[in-house]
């Protein structure tokens, strides 16, 4: 089984094995090949509250779209979007038929079948319309926090400067969510967090959940059960047009 999973930032080498060190290994089947392919642009990342805003969630979106768009014809079997934003999901469901699975919903699914209350953290206030979206549209939000870190965002080298106080500002956002909100269950409100999910469950004794390796084995089991997407809900094109959208965005 191969699996394209789609980083939605340009990053070199360096950025993509930092992204790449997320994958559960030892949860995926043994056969089972995930490549992670940066996309080719994105919006500006130089500002702490980068990508909190609808302009850039659009460039975000259609970069990830570019990235999925000729993934059935390259031989994959699905494709995970390294958001939870799930920029592109609609699009790339429309146009594809194999699975193709975005972290926010991955998370939400995962979270909502083992808890009842929900908190998110994010890294400032301003990211918090990403998880927010998510939350509306499956309409969970009766049950749902959004607790921020105060943590400036590193989008590529994650959270490998000052880890340990940094986990510490996760544990104690966390334990303020299960006193104040009653949370029961903490969802990782980004998929650069995932060095934080293992020793944050250990101290908070809680169940947390990583959209990284959550959405990877989701998307794994849909793909051994023989499931995909509705097209019904998400009905393909009568004509592909691959070429519009590649004009639109200048690229060859």
């Amino acid at each position: 089984m191969r699996i394209k999973y789609i980083i939605p930032f340009p990053f070199g080498p360096e950025g993509v094995a930092m992204r790449a060190a997320g994958i559960p290994r030892g949860a995926l089947d043994s056969d089972t090949i995930v490549d992670c392919v940066a996309v080719r642009n994105s919006f500006d990342t130089s500002s702490p509250d980068a990508g909190a805003n609808v302009y850039d969630a659009m460039l975000l979106e259609m970069y990830v779209v570019e990235a999925g768009l000729a993934a059935e014809d390259e031989g994959y079997d699905a494709v995970v979007i390294d958001t939870m934003s799930d920029s592109g999901l609609d699009v790339l469901r429309s146009r594809l038929t194999i699975p193709v699975l975005g972290q926010g919903t991955a998370a939400v699914s995962t979270a909502i079948s083992i808890g009842r209350r929900l908190a998110f953290l994010v890294y400032v206030p301003e990211n918090a319309f990403i998880v927010e979206k998510v939350i509306a549209y499956h309409g969970i939000g009766a049950r749902c926090t959004v607790h921020a870190l105060d943590l400036v965002p590193d989008f590529e080298r994650l959270l490998d400067d000052d880890f340990e106080t940094q986990l510490g500002r996760f544990e104690e956002v966390g334990r303020a969510a299960i006193a104040e909100a009653r949370a029961d269950t903490i969802v990782l409100g980004s998929g650069t967090m995932y060095q934080a999910a293992a020793p944050l469950q250990a101290r908070l004794g809680v169940p947390v959940i990583d959209p990284a390796s959550v959405t990877l084995r989701l998307a794994e089991s849909l793909v051994r059960l023989g499931l995909s997407h509705s097209k019904v809900s998400y009905p393909s094109p009568p004509v592909i047009q691959d070429h519009k959208f590649r004009s639109l965005e200048g690229a060859s």
